[in-house]
């Protein structure tokens, strides 16, 4: 992916996007995104035509 990355912006002085930001240090969140992602990408493959089920099992997260 040749897309420059945008840096998720928290406002540390409100609570709950300290706490988000905390949350989000603490987690895999790459891992979590492909696992959010992973649902949509395989739909969009198999209506292409592409056999999924080499990438079914693949786990991503926690």
């Amino acid at each position: 992916m040749g897309e420059k990355r945008k840096p998720i912006v928290f406002n540390t002085e409100d609570l709950l996007e300290k706490e988000m930001h905390d949350y989000a240090k603490s987690i895999n969140f790459s891992g979590w995104a492909k696992g959010k992602l992973m649902p949509a990408a395989l739909s969009r493959l198999a209506q292409r035509g592409v056999d999924i089920e080499p990438y079914r099992n693949r786990r991503y997260g926690n």
